[in-house]
């Protein structure tokens, strides 16, 4: 009888079972089913698109000035023609009795020579600083390193080397005459606005490429403005900041708007693209993951077919509960 009795219970509890057990034909099922698979694609989404690739940013922006520290590549050949080549003199040095003369270049502090036509390669750690006014362009060579006495330029016209404070001026004719002018290094697109300071970035847009998952050509994955007044770098991704390479060319003003334009990639990397702004104003512009994410043909093309399949497996749970559960 206990046996019995014992059986008939493991019976009756496995019957209220089945009442409780879900119906895979319940719209409540489908719908279960279906938020749990998108909850587990997000969080793949996140687990995937979540981790950064290597990166490179492409600039264009109008600009009144720009820095650069050259690296010593082979690319920052520059051919300049009709260029005023102010030598800055040591203090220890008198003045020539007769010296060319430049309103660009006081000759008790320069010896002012001009040059038809030069060739030359920027060495590794020059760095210098451009600035336009629409009429000229202004070269100004900086300190090698801070703090030490730098190598002087030797620009190879036969004339004195060229040491830090040194400048190069050309006209806005010379400039289109030379144009595109490469610079490869750390790069610094326009300056922070303050009192009186001129150079002003005026407007510019960026791009930036990344690979992704599984792929290792980068693709486009966000695109943004620059304003007037943005200063902008790239510095390395993390705690450490330090600047990252990036190359590109100079095309000198044109006859309405007295600013040069710049075009510069940052070289392929983890790194950040730095826009400083007035009043302290800082961002680092990396993309998010839903910007990978939605920018992703794969994904994309993956995520259509799997709308269709669930809108096709929907219709026919539909039609099957209409044929057969009446």
């Amino acid at each position: 009888m206990n046996e019995l009795a014992s059986g008939s219970g493991a019976k009756a509890r496995f019957r209220k079972w089945r009442s409780f057990r879900p119906d895979p034909h319940s719209r409540g099922f489908r719908l279960t089913a279906v938020l749990a698979g998108f909850l587990v694609f997000a969080l793949v989404l996140v687990a995937l698109y979540g981790r950064e690739g290597r990166r490179s940013f492409a600039v264009e922006a109008l600009t009144g000035s720009a820095t650069v520290r050259f690296d010593g590549s082979e690319r920052a050949v520059w051919k300049l023609e009709d260029v005023v080549l102010c030598a800055r003199r040591s203090r220890r040095a008198a003045p020539a009795a007769a010296t060319e003369s430049h309103p660009g270049c006081a000759s008790g502090l320069y010896e002012v020579r001009t040059v038809a036509s030069l060739e030359f390669r920027w060495p590794a750690g020059q760095a210098i600083g451009m600035e336009s006014d629409g009429e000229m362009l202004a070269i100004t060579l900086s300190p090698v390193l801070a703090g030490e006495e730098p190598e002087a330029l030797d620009v190879g016209d036969g004339g004195a080397p060229l040491a830090a404070g040194s400048r190069m001026l050309l006209d806005r004719k010379a400039v289109l005459r030379s144009s595109p002018l490469p610079v490869s290094g750390e790069v610094t697109i326009g300056t922070v606005p303050s009192g009186g300071v001129s150079g002003l970035l005026r407007e510019g847009r960026y791009v930036v490429r990344e690979t992704l998952p599984w792929r290792d050509v980068p693709i486009t994955v966000s695109e943004g403005t620059l304003f007037t007044g943005d200063r902008l770098s790239f510095v390395a991704a993390g705690a450490s900041g330090a600047a990252q390479p990036a190359y590109g060319f100079l095309v000198g003003p044109d006859d309405v708007k007295p600013e040069f334009t710049m075009t510069v990639y940052s070289a392929l990397g983890p790194s950040r693209m730095r826009i400083d702004r007035f009043a302290n104003e800082t961002a680092l512009v990396s993309p998010s993951w839903t910007e990978r994410a939605v920018r992703d043909p794969i994904l994309v093309a993956f995520t259509a077919l799997f709308s269709l399949l669930t809108l096709f497996g929907g219709l026919g749970g539909s039609i099957y509960a209409f044929l057969f559960r009446r």
